[in-house]
C-alpha cells in the first residue's frame, strides 16, 4: 500500500510539473509594405475642401523614394522626397518642383483597413498644413 501511495504521489507531482510549463514562443511583429501608389484626399484640417492627394512609394525595405501628386488628379502639382517606415509609423519629407519649401509628413498605417492617415507640416513640423487619408490602389 505504501509503494502504491508513493508511486501515485510521484506520478501526480510529475504531471503537475509538466502541465504547468509555459511556452515562450513570441509572435513576430507584423511587416508592413507601402510600396506602390496610394490615393485619397487632403484638407486644411479645419473642414476646408478636399483636394486630390496621391503618394507613390518606391524602393525596397522600410524606406526609399517618394513621389507626391497633389491638388488635381488631371494636372497635379508634383513633389519628390524620401520616406521611412518604423513599424506602422511613416515619416517623409518632400518638396514640390519649383519650390524651396520642404514639407514633412507623419502617418500611421492601418493594416486592417489598408489606409494611411496623417498630417503634413512645413519641415521640421509635421502638422499645421494638411490632414490626409489615402488608400492603396
Amino acid at each position: 500500500m505504501k509503494k502504491r501511495f508513493i508511486s501515485l504521489t510521484t506520478g501526480i507531482l510529475t504531471l503537475l510539473l509538466f502541465s504547468c510549463s509555459k511556452s515562450t514562443t513570441e509572435t513576430p511583429a507584423p511587416v508592413y509594405s507601402l510600396e506602390g501608389k496610394w490615393t485619397g484626399s487632403f484638407n486644411n484640417g479645419a473642414g476646408g475642401p478636399a483636394n486630390y492627394f496621391a503618394l507613390t512609394f518606391k524602393s525596397g525595405g522600410a524606406g526609399g523614394a517618394l513621389v507626391v501628386h497633389a491638388n488635381n488628379s488631371l494636372t497635379p502639382d508634383v513633389a519628390n522626397g524620401t520616406w521611412t517606415l518604423a513599424g506602422d509609423s511613416l515619416s517623409a519629407t518632400y518638396s514640390f518642383t519649383g519650390s524651396s519649401a520642404i514639407y514633412s509628413l507623419a502617418a500611421r498605417y492601418n493594416i486592417h483597413s489598408n489606409i494611411l492617415t496623417g498630417t503634413v507640416g512645413l519641415s521640421p513640423a509635421t502638422t499645421g498644413e494638411a490632414v490626409f487619408s489615402v488608400t492603396k490602389e
